[in-house]
């Protein structure tokens, strides 16, 4: 018998359903292309259950020929894993490629990359590796394969980005060239890493690409930076600390404040390797000038100051020796305090001038302010001076108190200023006596003496006689005598005569200045009645006075 054809159109609605259809019965191939249209599917005809699994492949149906409209509300999360067109309606948790997980919203297991977004220009991809690493991968060239995390309402704002370079931006979209660039705003701190107290924990650590460690900072114990020069306030660092400021401050460029005690000190210059400990200045403008200090190592250890930065060629200003002696001028101070040895140089210390004051080879004091006038000069010699100014005097005290005084009229005592009562003079020396009785004599010996203070004369004479010829009965008179009397005649003095054939009056002889002549009269009285009556042979006068001169 004939089959007849049966289309849809005779087929009365809801006579045929799946439940009258058995399994396999009726094969894909049998059933015309647009056969079977979704408009003559009833809502909730057609189950997954009913489906056998790869009955259906997406080959088979028709673009468009499944929407939304047709596909039942009553689809859950057990096909979520073959309903690639599901839409984000789920009421609960979703599980691709695994169960859904038991609190968690969305569950991805894969072996490969878990989320691939493509905007179809760029990919972004999301995938948890195998040794536990999460992966976030921009896929574009460098120039459109950033990473941003946006934050905030609307369109947000970048609070975090990841440029092509792998350069990090926190506050900023644009890192640019450094690995990592923190922009806050004005109110905003800017970086804080905090540690705990161990001193093994790094709070920074910079290294070279050998290795080695140029910066670190611990959260306690060593700090360092062992990376080339440090500049604060400069960007051209020319030393290895280099500091600029142009802002005058009271408390200066750089301050060290010390709280410790007495036995540590705030600040040292620590030299290695037998070099000197030196720190030196520079004061540039219009003009350059040096200077320096510190420890000369190669001199014995001496603290010097000069005019330098260096020690080799600088001009030594003071010098501390290890002995405690000080010198300027001189590196190699003998004394305790010296200056300048051995050439004329002049010093001033309070209102004392002392050294060279003008006069070569002299060490002199002065008055500051006394001009070209000196207290006292010494030559090399041993000769010195002592001077005043005119018109003042050269005071002599004991504690505090005149004893005396040198002035233009000589020498004066205690307090005398008067000009009568000055020693003016003082003299020693010799004369020549001589016998001048008349006739001839011949002297075996003859010596005068004198000592002279001021007016004061002490006059001595020797005179030994061999003969002396022809009569005299006048006194005796000796000439020579070094001073002269105008004044009254003075008599005294004590006499020794010893020559035969002088015939002495009565009385003690004495001697008699004369008034005009400085003639020494030997006579017992005021009346010359010492005289001589016959020739005389050997003998001898002597005698001595003391007198006044008019000189």
């Amino acid at each position: 018998m004939a089959l007849t054809k049966i289309t849809t159109s005779v087929v009365a609605v809801n006579s045929l359903t799946t439940a009258n259809i058995a399994d396999n019965s009726i094969d894909a191939t049998k059933i015309a292309s647009n056969s079977i249209l979704t408009r003559h599917i009833d809502d909730a005809q057609i189950t997954t259950d009913q489906i056998l699994d790869g009955t259906i492949a997406t080959a088979d149906i028709a673009d468009d020929a499944v929407t939304e409209d047709k596909l039942a509300n009553a689809i859950n999360t057990s096909i979520a894993a073959k309903a690639p067109l599901a839409t984000p309606q789920f009421t609960n948790r979703v599980g691709i490629g695994v169960a859904a997980h038991g609190t968690a919203a969305l569950n991805i297991t894969s072996t490969a990359q878990h989320v691939r977004l493509n905007n179809g220009s760029e990919l972004g991809i999301i995938s948890l590796e195998s040794d536990g690493a999460l992966r976030i991968w921009s896929h574009g060239d460098s120039s459109n394969n950033e990473i941003e995390f946006y934050q905030g309402s609307g369109s947000g704002a970048a609070s975090m980005t990841i440029n092509g370079s792998g350069n990090v931006g926190i506050g900023s979209s644009s890192p640019s060239a450094f690995k990592l660039l923190l922009e806050g705003t004005d109110s905003q701190e800017g970086l804080m890493i905090h540690a705990g107290a161990s001193s093994s924990q790094w709070l920074i650590r910079a290294e070279d690409n050998a290795g080695n460690q140029r910066f670190v900072v611990k959260s306690t114990g060593d700090a360092y930076f062992n990376g080339g020069n440090v500049g604060i306030g400069t960007d051209n660092p020319g030393v290895i600390l280099d500091i600029l400021t142009a802002t005058a401050n009271t408390n200066g460029v750089v301050r060290i404040q010390n709280n410790m005690d007495n036995n540590y000190e705030a600040l040292r210059i620590h030299s290695l390797g037998n070099y000197d400990a030196q720190m030196s200045f520079l004061a540039q403008g219009d003009s350059t000038y040096w200077g320096g200090f510190g420890i000369d190592y190669s001199d014995a250890g001496k603290f010097k100051l000069q005019t330098d930065n260096l020690f080799v060629g600088g001009s030594n200003l003071m010098t501390w020796a290890r002995d405690g002696k000080v010198g300027i001028g001189t590196s190699s101070p003998s004394q305790k305090f010296e200056v300048f040895p051995d050439d004329d140089h002049a010093a001033i210390i309070g209102r004392a001038k002392v050294g060279n004051l003008g006069y070569s080879d002299f060490a002199g004091f002065a008055h500051l302010d006394s001009g070209s006038q000196y207290a006292i000069l010494q030559h090399n010699t041993g000769e010195t001076y002592v001077n005043a100014a005119s018109g003042y005097p050269i005071n002599f005290r004991i504690n505090n108190a005149n004893i005396g005084r040198i002035d233009t009229d000589g020498l004066k005592f205690g307090t005398d200023t008067a000009a009568a009562n000055a020693l003016d003079d003082y003299e020693e020396g010799t004369w020549t006596p001589a016998y001048n009785n008349g006739g001839s004599i011949s002297y075996a010996t003859r010596y005068g003496s004198y000592v002279k203070i001021g007016r004061l004369v002490h006059l001595a004479c020797n005179i030994d006689v061999n003969t002396v010829s022809g009569t005299n009965a006048g006194a005796m008179q000796i000439t020579g005598a070094p001073f002269t009397n105008d004044g009254v005649d003075e008599t005294g003095g004590s006499v020794g005569i010893n020559l035969s054939g002088w015939l002495n009056g009565s009385g003690s002889d004495t001697i008699q200045i004369n008034a005009t002549d400085a003639v020494i009269l030997p006579s017992k009285d005021t009346k010359n009645d010492i005289y001589r009556g016959t020739d005389i042979g050997t003998g001898f006068v002597r005698w001595s006075i003391v007198y006044m001169t008019d000189e």
